[in-house]
């Protein structure tokens, strides 16, 4: 059997937010994973800086905990500052509820679904 599809599959994350629900919602004790989330959360979010009410606020956040998570590095001792990072990205994604919209699509007459 074949399914006709209107466009190639894909799932890239469109929101700056998704890196930080990755964060949010997986008990990793990982450097590299929450650091590479938190890394792409913040290009994402200042590609759009302008479009986004506290945007610098969130970014200076960010970068605060960019800066604990490439110091600690993947020490076994870390785990402290690890856990204090990791909680900066959730309050980062946490204080956003009530000021950033939730994501939206529109439609192409493709049938393909882009971020509004």
């Amino acid at each position: 059997a074949s399914l006709s599809a209107p466009c190639a599959p894909s799932s890239v994350p469109s929101d700056w937010r998704f890196f930080l629900h990755n964060i949010k919602s997986r008990s990793s004790n990982s450097q590299r994973y929450v650091k590479d989330n938190v890394a792409k959360s913040l290009a994402a979010l200042k590609a759009i800086s302008s479009e986004v009410k506290g945007a610098e606020s969130y970014i200076l956040d960010l970068e605060k905990c960019l800066a604990i998570l490439e110091r600690i590095g993947h020490g076994n001792n870390s785990v402290p500052e690890l856990h204090k990072a990791k909680q900066i990205a959730v309050d980062v994604l946490d204080s956003t509820r009530d000021k950033c919209p939730p994501l939206t699509f529109k439609q192409n007459p493709e049938g393909v679904q882009h971020p509004k």
